[in-house]
């Protein structure tokens, strides 16, 4: 997981930040369920002749008892900051393990540590932060303070990816819990019938910048309930075939690789976001999007690689929203789109599309089966 490219911010349970050359963050590995890897160091970086060492990675703690394990002080396995100019170290892995969880409550800590501000005063100087590590409880009996679950939105339990006033942030790492014998397992209940309580978790409430940060979701991982808080989202790879534990999304959701819903009917709930990034149609029996809930899709910038088809039977737009606002092509410094600033003159246009933009560029796509997405808006040279 450590960082390949300029301070770049190093990955574990997720990709770290990208640093100044907007590329080479560190990748995500090991498993959500059985930890077993040390978080990564930052990538180091020489400034003006001197060598920058990135931000060491997370150490491993693992506490496995037969009966009791009593918890209350601190277990940190945190990644380190960038000392220099440098990225940010990932955090480290915490795995536990008793038949009984017990005591007043422990902070159990595997953050992501902090890159550098940069040393120009612009965005293209901004190291990469380290993203979170990864945290497992494994119980059979609960005598934890408050429950173990409850110590998840009290931020006592947390693998979050960093950031430091504009560095680029590093994703939230993932916080796994199971419960051996609940099968009640609210409020989904116990999906695959094996008698335990399997939950992911992630939260990126220390990342409040736009920047899309995520949570890598593989086919193979199967949890009864899935959680994300905090803009916290997880992406399913290209490559990747994930299927949802339930037809109900209440949680961020990336799709880039394949999707698969059970049953064929899609309900999108407060607090469930789907970006669709594929040219091709989610194809579902049924799609339900009620209050709090979105649908989207990325951003295009030179070529039209995103869009939102949905093929069904029945769609319902129950008080949520379709929100693909300023996704269209990008306004960078080269013309794109059909309707995109074609001029060479120091003239700003509006860009075109079904209505000609001020400027007077031509229109593009059809009015009885528009296909196309719009166009950007020019800049002066």
């Amino acid at each position: 997981g450590k960082a390949t490219g300029q301070d770049g911010g190093a990955g574990h349970g997720v990709i770290g930040g990208i640093g100044a050359s907007a590329s080479g963050s560190g990748i995500a590995y090991d498993e959500s369920k059985a930890p077993s890897d040390l978080g990564s160091g930052g990538y180091d970086w020489v400034y003006s002749g001197t060598p920058m060492a990135g931000g060491d990675g997370g150490g491993l703690i693992s506490l496995n008892a037969t009966q009791t394990l009593t918890l209350s002080g601190y277990l940190s396995a945190d990644g380190a900051a960038a000392p220099g100019y440098s990225g940010g170290g990932s955090g480290g892995t915490i795995a536990l393990s008793a038949a009984t969880l017990a005591g007043a409550g422990a902070v159990i800590s595997a953050n992501g540590g902090s890159g550098n501000a940069g040393v120009c005063g612009g965005p293209t100087c901004y190291d990469g932060s380290g993203g979170g590590g990864r945290i497992a409880i494994t119980y059979t009996t609960d005598n934890y303070n408050s429950g173990v679950p409850a110590q998840l939105t009290s931020t006592k339990f947390r693998a979050l990816g960093s950031y430091i006033g504009d560095s680029r942030a590093g994703a939230a790492g993932t916080i796994y819990l199971n419960h051996i014998g609940d099968s009640t397992c609210a409020p989904n209940g116990d999906l695959n019938s094996d008698g335990n309580c399997e939950k992911l978790y992630i939260n990126n409430a220390s990342n409040p910048h736009t920047q899309t940060v995520e949570t890598p979701l593989t086919g193979s991982d199967y949890y009864d309930q899935i959680i994300s808080e905090n803009q916290g989202t997880y992406l399913v790879n290209s490559g990747d075939a994930y299927v949802m534990p339930t037809p109900t999304l209440d949680y961020r959701l990336s799709v880039v690789g394949t999707l698969t819903v059970p049953g064929g009917n899609l309900t999108i709930n407060n607090g469930g976001w789907l970006d669709w990034r594929n040219v091709t149609a989610v194809a579902l029996t049924s799609v339900t999007i009620n209050s709090g809930g979105v649908a989207t899709h990325s951003q295009n910038y030179s070529t039209q690689a995103y869009q939102l088809v949905f093929d069904v039977t029945d769609f319902t737009l129950n008080g949520g929203s379709i929100n693909v606002d300023g996704k269209g092509y990008g306004g960078l410094n080269t013309s794109n789109g059909s309707g995109g600033n074609t001029s060479s003159t120091n003239v700003a246009f509006g860009g075109s599309h079904g209505g000609v933009g001020g400027g007077g560029l031509a229109t593009y796509d059809d009015y009885y089966c528009p296909a196309v997405i719009g166009s950007w808006g020019g800049r002066k040279s």
